[in-house]
């Protein structure tokens, strides 16, 4: 006992070392059980919001934000649609047919109508029996020959509306270099010799608007059928009488206060370009207000591609982007096979719908893709691009003569339109008229809205300079015409040629499969009938109006 207690301070110190050793060992083994778990914990946590914000992820865990992003993107389905419904309702007013004394028939009108939306309803060989069908049925000749005798021999009734004389000289060079100089009386000709054209210059003279002649011949080619034009012709002429129509009210509202040319803020159309209509072509000249919008309104200068002085009386010596045909030289062909030519380019089918629309890029649309978007079948409407459902683009330029002052008043009158115009373009400058060989809308200021529009100053401040020269070009000559009795005064000191390219949407009826909207769903969940359009916004089943 005695050896015991002498080594007892070595026994308790190693038994106490051994304890503590076997302490730790455990403390550590539990700490670092613990860390791991903690670690996997994290890790999962930082996997879990990865998959979240993941591209590839298409349900969230969290199932109160998905509800709540469904019913948000539900009820952006639901204003989109009332927005279109409303807008289709308003711009039905636009389309009337023209059914006054002199004018069509009720029942001529009456077998057109109903054939709207054109690309669900009609095909390049008549009216469709139902969706499925491809072969369609023309309208009655009687009705198709009426249509083509009232449109050939309506443009002068259209043109006394804005006070321009039609289908008579306008504009023809004078030697001046004026353009409009015959039309005042102060041509070579009206001097003396045939007083049959004093008296034709002095009629179009008492008119407020000048119409340029050449741009009158290329809308009667448009207008006038060699043949028994298709209901599908019909039906797109129709729709380009419309929109020319719009833009002669514009004129008109503008020009109701002047009491003659003197005084008006439009006196002279130099020409107006309407869509690809079959073999007739439409507007080009986008890509500058292309190129702006789609970069995000950046006003990109460039060069317009021999926008020459003939091209604006319907371009006949160009094949436009708009056009979808190609020229024999480009290796194009007449498209009858739809479809694009060996470079890649779209060509144009016997429809003449097709390439007669752009889509959001101002991209010249194949007639088919129209078709499929306006379907009714749901799983078809699905996968349709819901911007071609809603309303179709419609390409249109307009050149005019225009008193500064009103510019904006004019560009106004455009949104407000009953059949509105969106204006995408706008081009000040250039010299009067297309038959002067410098090349109308040539010169002056290029780019998109807003470069037309920050040049109005510079333009208004070279206006002193303008009517210098018009003078000193007067005074010089009165030497020529009427034996210098008369002087050539300037007129009009504020006006400048303008160049307006637009789009006029023409929207369809609402279909609310294109949105992605089920009508039966949304009635039962709103306990609502689906074919009333008062009840809630529920929207209304296809074809119910």
């Amino acid at each position: 006992m005695a050896d015991v207690k002498k080594f007892i301070f070595w026994i308790v110190s190693g038994l106490i070392t051994v304890t503590v050793t076997v302490m730790w060992f455990l403390a550590v083994g539990k700490l670092d059980e613990e860390r791991t778990q903690q670690t996997s914990l994290l890790n999962s946590q930082f996997s879990d919001m990865n998959s979240i914000k993941g591209v590839n992820e298409s349900n969230h865990p969290n199932g109160n934000f998905e509800e709540g992003m469904e019913e948000i993107m539900n009820q952006v389905k639901m204003d989109i649609f009332k927005t279109w419904d409303s807008k289709y309702l308003n711009q039905k007013t636009a389309f009337n047919w023209p059914t006054a004394d002199g004018e069509l028939d009720q029942v001529t009108a009456n077998s057109f109508i109903p054939l709207t939306p054109i690309e669900m309803k009609v095909v390049a060989s008549g009216v469709k029996a139902n969706e499925k069908d491809e072969t369609g049925v023309e309208v009655n000749r009687i009705a198709r020959m009426n249509y083509a005798d009232f449109v050939k021999s309506y443009m002068p009734k259209l043109s006394s509306e804005i006070d321009a004389a039609w289908g008579e000289p306008q504009n023809e060079d004078d030697g001046f270099g004026t353009g409009a100089g015959e039309v005042n009386g102060f041509g070579g000709d009206s001097a003396g010799g045939d007083g049959g054209t004093v008296a034709v210059q002095q009629e179009v003279a008492s008119h407020m608007v000048i119409w340029e002649d050449n741009n009158q011949k290329a809308l009667d080619a448009r207008f006038t059928f060699t043949e028994t034009p298709s209901t599908l012709q019909i039906l797109y002429t129709q729709e380009d009488l419309w929109v020319l129509q719009q833009w002669l009210a514009i004129i008109k509202d503008l020009n109701k206060e002047a009491e003659a040319a003197y005084n008006a803020k439009v006196t002279e159309i130099i020409g107006i370009d309407l869509a690809k209509n079959g073999d007739t072509i439409g507007p080009s000249g986008v890509d500058l207000a292309k190129e702006a919008i789609l970069s995000g309104g950046k006003v990109v200068a460039g060069d317009m591609g021999g926008m020459g002085g003939g091209d604006m009386g319907g371009m006949s010596d160009m094949m436009s982007q708009m056009a979808g045909t190609n020229s024999p030289e480009d290796g194009g062909n007449s498209g009858s096979n739809g479809g694009k030519d060996g470079q890649g380019n779209l060509v144009a089918t016997d429809d003449p719908g097709d390439l007669r629309y752009v889509d959001a890029k101002y991209q010249p649309l194949q007639v088919v893709e129209l078709r499929d978007a306006l379907s009714t079948d749901p799983n078809k409407a699905k996968k349709a691009n819901p911007e071609l459902a809603i309303s179709k683009r419609y390409p249109t330029r307009i050149r005019l003569k225009l008193d500064m002052r009103y510019l904006s008043q004019f560009l106004a009158a455009c949104g407000n339109a009953e059949l509105s115009i969106e204006v995408l373009q706008v081009r000040i400058g250039g010299e009067s008229g297309i038959n002067k060989g410098g090349g109308a809308g040539g010169g002056g200021m290029e780019g998109g809205m807003g470069g037309a529009m920050g040049g109005m100053e510079g333009g208004m401040g070279g206006m002193e300079g303008g009517m210098g020269g018009a003078m000193g070009g007067a005074m010089g000559g009165m030497e020529g015409g009427m034996g210098g009795a008369v002087v050539q005064a300037a007129e009009h000191p504020y006006h400048q040629e303008v160049e307006i390219y637009g789009i006029v949407h023409i929207y369809n009826p609402p279909n609310p499969f294109a949105l992605g909207i089920d009508p039966e769903k949304e009635s039962n969940e709103n306990g609502g009938d689906p074919t009333n359009p008062d009840n809630q916004g529920v929207p209304a089943a296809v074809g119910a109006e």
